[in-house]
This record gives C-alpha cells, sequence and structure tokens, in this order.
C-alpha cells in the first residue's frame, strides 16, 4: 500500500463528497476524535471550510456543536476554528443555548464567543436559553448579557420567558431588572 505524499493528503482531507460534506465534517457528526486530530494535524483539512462551499454552508464547528461533541468543539477551538462564525443565520454559541448544554457553552464563552451576537432575527444567546437551561441563563447574565436587548420584533427575553410561560424566569428577570415596560414593534408590553 502506498503512503500518500502531505499534498496528496491535503486534498484527500479537503475532497467533497457525495452529500456535499467533507471528510472532516463526516469524522465530526461519527465522534473520532483521532481521526479529527489526525485530519486537522497531518492534512490540514480546512477548518473553516463550508460543507456546500458558499457562505451559506455549515463548518466544522457547527457540525460539532449540533452533534454536542464537547471534546471535539475543544479540539477544532484549539486548532483556530473561529467560535463566532456565522452559519445559516446565527452563532455556534446561540445555537448551544436551544441545545440546553451548558458544558458547551461554558466552553465556546471561555474560548471568546461573543454573548452579544444576535442571530439574524436579533436573538442573542441569552433568549435562546430561556426555557431550556436556568443554568446557561445565569452563566450568560454573569457574563454580562444585556438583559433588556429586543430582537428584530422589539421582544426581550423577559417576553419570550412569559410568551413561553415560564413562570421561575420570568420572576428571576424581574428580580435581575428586566424592564416590563419595553414595548415591541407591534406596541405590546410583555404582559400583552
Amino acid at each position: 500500500m502506498k503512503r500518500l505524499s502531505r499534498e496528496e493528503l491535503v486534498a484527500v482531507a479537503n475532497t467533497k463528497h457525495k452529500s456535499y460534506c467533507l471528510l472532516l465534517s463526516l469524522a465530526i457528526v461519527i465522534g473520532q476524535y483521532a481521526f479529527v486530530n489526525f485530519l486537522l494535524e497531518e492534512c490540514d483539512a480546512d477548518i473553516e471550510q463550508r460543507t456546500n462551499g458558499t457562505g451559506n454552508g455549515v463548518t466544522p464547528l457547527w457540525y460539532a456543536v449540533s452533534a454536542v461533541e464537547l471534546e471535539i468543539v475543544k479540539i477544532l477551538l484549539s486548532h483556530g476554528a473561529d467560535v463566532n462564525i456565522v452559519c445559516n443565520g446565527t452563532t455556534p454559541l446561540v445555537a448551544t443555548c436551544l441545545y440546553e448544554n451548558s458544558d458547551l457553552v461554558h466552553c465556546l464563552v471561555e474560548n471568546g464567543a461573543d454573548i452579544h451576537h444576535r442571530d439574524d432575527k436579533g436573538r442573542t444567546c441569552l433568549m435562546a436559553s430561556v426555557g431550556k437551561s436556568m443554568e446557561v441563563v445565569l452563566y450568560v447574565l454573569e457574563q454580562d448579557a444585556l438583559i433588556n436587548a429586543m430582537d428584530n420584533c422589539g421582544k426581550t427575553v423577559l417576553h419570550y420567558a412569559i410568551q413561553e410561560r415560564y413562570t421561575d424566569t420570568v420572576h428571576f428577570l424581574i428580580e435581575n431588572d428586566a424592564d416590563t415596560s419595553l414595548l415591541t414593534t407591534k406596541c405590546t408590553n410583555c404582559f400583552r
């Protein structure tokens, strides 16, 4: 069996397959830590290459976050993956808050994730975490998340908590200075 040259390894690692998925992304989805490391270290796999080759596809970090692969997320970040990259209108941090995984949230924030970044609907990681994990809500507030930030419709985290009837979260937010008088773009406050 012929040993591949470095150039051949790089070519294989960065070739898209039928599903438009890179070998690195496939290794991430099936949780192959050693192979992920091999592709990054020995094959110079493109850590930011998007699956469909355009600005809209997802990156390897996105695959790791979606698969809730904390160790692979750490590997990718240690190799320079962009923690604030936007895919499908949102960042890995906002998406992670939807997945209810506080360890991933901590990892991303500790590696420079912007807690103030908004998705394409104007939602922050704090808004995304409401009703998912009170631990994440507390953590992002400790990291100076803006409790009264508004999305594109003028909703705040308090609006989201009330809308979804998360009573404990509503009380917590009000006790922590969430503004009950802010109006949405439809001129309704959080109680209407």
